[in-house]
């Protein structure tokens, strides 16, 4: 229904064969439209609409003047379903209503009182502008007013979250209700918009819980405001949280302060967050939205970059989080430069970690897929002067002392498992220290064949150590093989490590390629195995007589004396 009423009298100007009267002016409008049921899909199917109940109300009753107020409008769907793609709405649960009064202003339209309303869902409350010509602008002004999050976040939130496949194994069916960890607390937001320039958002949270990526990672106890300005305007971040846990790793209450203008957003101050007894502590982060021209680059993702300190974190710790080999000590060092975009990480320039009395640096270091298990990860590590006696120690290793150099190139990870790799582990050149390796340490690594050969078990245990010039193992992992070398040939094998001294061993491997899950068993076997039998006191696998001599299908390193 269309109700148009003009100011004066028709037909009152111009006669019969003058001219036609001019348009009279509008003195008021009524405008009511009602649709059902409606029916909409677009040809790709991304937009679909069915049994929807519309009603769209516009100006003023006839008879009443136009005032300086504006034209009321008011939209209400409060029947059917639509698809928005990703977002799915049953206005049938949750209606829609939107009104607002609009007011012509040279060159632009105004809506003043905007409200859109979704009982027990959102309120939000504001006004927009639209010019009335191509290129001649828009902006908003909206407020969010404080609501829970976890229906707002159900509706709104987690369809983008199933698409970007950061809920983990979630099926995107999975009712509202249903979500396993969905969102808790209270939320409340400030936007400005400029269609030319860009926007301003500041959410503001309190008590948050979340978790995203199958709870790869958790975030409880979010409290205060973060924001982020493509704008002139700057807006500011203060926001603190309990407790958050990335991969099972947990790092304690923390405190985030920043800053954001014309699309950046960096710490105002440093950021440390508390883990396993040590810290990492962020001392520049900054995060850049790319644009394209003036408008944001919706295929280009954010890029963040960093420079950060490790203060000592527990390996022992961390190796428990994380299910790795059980390692004692500490890890710190150093970050220079960290990237990352989207779901993909970089650290350039290498990171120095103290490690064993040593020191480890790590290049090309490399996570894609960060969100969406598994993750890929990719680095280099050399390794300089590591105590071996602190090494085998950690590593439930049989004891030695000297010291440990060499290389794991071209490491690649999926899902925390290595796929590939080129390493070498080797007394380093000119090592003046003390090299002495225990009964159980020559035990170890001849095991990792299966079995001993050459010099007798009645031998070994009149002796509690013995002196060895030089050691080294390598590895090079392809398709779930180990290319195994050591450091020089040896009759029918390579050797693992040439004695010194008197008596004096030699540890042979025999065979060049190794399984790789067999050979992680066998280091498992080892690292199970109790220094000492509890029941007759002496080492496992070395109390009756010379060793079988064979050679199994796993590397086999044999024991001979040295001439």
């Amino acid at each position: 229904r269309l109700v148009m009423t003009r100011s004066g009298s028709p037909g009152a100007a111009g006669g019969q064969g003058g001219p036609a009267p001019a348009p009279l002016p509008l003195r008021a409008l009524s405008l009511d439209v009602e649709l059902r049921p409606f029916d909409f899909a677009s040809k790709e199917g991304q937009r679909v609409g069915q049994q929807l109940g519309l009603r769209l109300q516009a100006g003023k009753p006839v008879g009443q003047a136009t005032g300086g107020d504006g034209w009321p409008l008011r939209l209400t769907i409060d029947t059917g379903q639509t698809y928005l793609h990703p977002l799915f709405f049953d206005f049938g649960q949750m209606p829609l209503q939107v009104q607002a009064r609009m007011r012509e202003l040279p060159g632009h339209w105004v809506l003043d009182g905007l409200q859109i309303d979704q009982p027990g869902l959102l309120r939000i409350r504001g006004r927009a502008a639209l010019g009335r010509g191509v290129g001649s602008g828009c902006g908003a002004e909206l407020s969010l007013l404080p609501t829970a999050i976890e229906p707002l976040a159900s509706q709104y939130l987690k369809p983008f979250l199933l698409q970007w496949q950061l809920l983990g194994d979630t099926p995107p069916t999975t009712p509202a209700e249903n979500w396993q960890d969905a969102p808790s607390g209270r939320l409340a937001a400030e936007l400005s918009y400029r269609c030319d320039t860009g926007m301003a958002l500041q959410l503001g949270l309190r008590g948050v819980d979340l978790s995203l990526s199958g709870r790869a990672l958790r975030i409880q106890g979010l409290d205060g405001v973060v924001g982020f300005s493509e704008l002139a305007r700057e807006v500011d971040t203060d926001l603190r949280w309990r407790e958050v846990d990335f991969g099972g790793v947990t790092s304690a209450s923390a405190r985030l302060r920043a800053r954001s203008r014309t699309g950046v957003f960096e710490l105002s101050a440093p950021l440390r967050l508390p883990v396993l007894g040590g810290a990492l502590r962020l001392d520049g982060l900054r995060v850049v939205r790319p644009r394209v021209s003036a408008a944001p680059a919706a295929d280009v993702p954010p890029t963040l970059a960093a420079t950060a300190e490790i203060e000592p974190i527990s390996l022992e710790a961390l190796s428990d989080r994380l299910d790795l080999l059980p390692l004692r000590g500490s890890i710190s060092g150093r970050i220079p430069s960290l990237e990352l975009r989207g779901e993909e990480l970089r650290v350039g320039s290498g990171v120095e970690i103290a490690l064993f009395g040593g020191r480890v640096r790590v290049t090309d270091l490399s996570v894609t897929r960060l969100l969406s298990p598994p993750a890929f990860v990719g680095a280099s590590l050399e390794l300089d002067g590591l105590a071996l006696g602190q090494l085998t120690e950690a590593l439930s290793f049989g004891a030695m002392s000297g010291r440990l150099s060499g290389y794991v190139r071209d490491l690649r990870l999926v899902g925390g498992q290595p796929v590939a790799f080129d390493a070498y582990l080797h007394t380093p050149e000119g090592d003046d220290s003390r090299h002495r390796i225990s009964q159980r340490a020559v035990d170890d690594l001849a095991s990792l064949g299966g079995g001993v050969a050459g010099l007798s078990s009645i031998v070994l245990n009149l002796f509690s150590d013995f002196a060895y010039d030089r050691v080294g193992l390598g590895c090079r992992l392809r398709r779930g093989v180990c290319q195994m070398r050591g450091i020089e040939p040896a009759p029918q094998g390579f050797y693992i490590l040439r004695g010194s001294g008197l008596p004096s061993i030699n540890v042979i491997g025999y065979n060049a390629e190794v399984d790789w899950q067999s050979l992680l068993q066998r280091l498992a076997r080892i690292r199970a195995r109790p220094e000492v039998d509890a029941g007759t006191g002496k080492r496992p696998e070395s109390s009756s007589g010379p060793a079988p001599d064979r050679r199994p299908e796993a590397p086999v390193p044999a024991i001979d004396e040295g001439r």
